[in-house]
Order: C-alpha cells, then sequence, then structure tokens
C-alpha cells in the first residue's frame, strides 16, 4: 500500500512486462499514455512516470526491457519512444534504467565492440543517447561479463558513483549514489 505501481504487461504474453514501484508520497504520475505524450508504441516493454518535487522540478524515470531476440523494427520502436517522452519533458531530469541487452557497446568510449546484435541495432541506441545528451552511468559488468543493463542520465552530475550489489536473479542490483 506505500507504493504507487507503474507497468506495462508484456503484449500477448503472461511472462514478461515492467514495472516501477515508487512510494505514494513521490506523487508519480504515469505519462505512457496521457493525452499530452501518447507516444509510445504499444509492443515495447517500457514504462515512464514523472516524479515532481516540491521545487516543482521534475524527473522522468524510466525503465525498459528489450528482448535478446529482437529486432531492428523493435530497438527502432523503443528508441523512439524514449525520444518522444525525452523530448516532451526537456525541463526534466531523466533516469532511464533496463535490461537492454546491449553488450556490444562498449560504455567507456560509447563505441561498438562485439556483434551479438546487429549494427544497426547498437547504432540505433547509441545514436538516440547520444543526440539527447543522456549519459552512459554504469561501466561495469551486471552478468557473467557483459554489461546488459543501462542507466542513462540527462544530469550525470546528480550521481557521484554507481555500484553493483548482488540481486535476486541473474543481474546485479544497482545502487545510485548521490
Amino acid at each position: 500500500d506505500a507504493y504507487e505501481v507503474h507497468r506495462r504487461d508484456r503484449p500477448n504474453d503472461a511472462h514478461g512486462g515492467v514495472l516501477l514501484a515508487i512510494k505514494r508520497d513521490l506523487n508519480s504520475r504515469d505519462v505512457n499514455w496521457t493525452k499530452d505524450t501518447n507516444h509510445v508504441d504499444p509492443d515495447t516493454e517500457i514504462v515512464f512516470v514523472k516524479i515532481k518535487n516540491k521545487k516543482k522540478e521534475s524527473i522522468l524515470l524510466g525503465w525498459c526491457y528489450r528482448p535478446p531476440s529482437s529486432d531492428l523494427g523493435y530497438a527502432n520502436s523503443l528508441t523512439n519512444s524514449i525520444r518522444s517522452l525525452t523530448q516532451h519533458n526537456l525541463s526534466s531530469t531523466v533516469w532511464i534504467e533496463g535490461d537492454f541487452n546491449l553488450p556490444d557497446i562498449q560504455r567507456e568510449e560509447q563505441q561498438i565492440t562485439g556483434h551479438s546484435n546487429t549494427k544497426s541495432t547498437n547504432e540505433a541506441f547509441l545514436t538516440t543517447f547520444q543526440d539527447l545528451s543522456l549519459e552512459l552511468m554504469i561501466r561495469f559488468p551486471i552478468i557473467c561479463s557483459n554489461t546488459l543493463d543501462i542507466f542513462i542520465s540527462n544530469r550525470p552530475t546528480l550521481i557521484n558513483r554507481v555500484e553493483p550489489m548482488p540481486g535476486i536473479s541473474d543481474h546485479d542490483t544497482m545502487v545510485y549514489i548521490n
């Protein structure tokens, strides 16, 4: 009861989707299907909320999942949703996290170094992050030797460091320290 749950179930599948649980006192608002930002592709696993603080500043918080078997069309739908929601909230701090299954992207130099995904899929994400001035904040392996999870922000100075902590799944949990 202490949390407001924002979720996006996987279409045509009872075994997946994304969820954000936000403490109720933070007054989060789902921005995926509101009239002013109805730009999220219904087939993508992405959920966004807006949280306003007492100074009337806002945080656009998003969680995404990109299945490893997805194609370029899915990547484009996901990146278009990120672009649309970010561009409709230009004054907001943007924090987006998720399991993007992008082990080919080298975080430090933001270059493509592998071939797990097609070059065009990797480029779709890198170009989107760069165009929107979203900095990759996780620079260490999350599962085995892969950095599959991504945390991006347009205000990286608000986070001093990101550290892994053992999670309850095959992915580590991220701890953000400011």
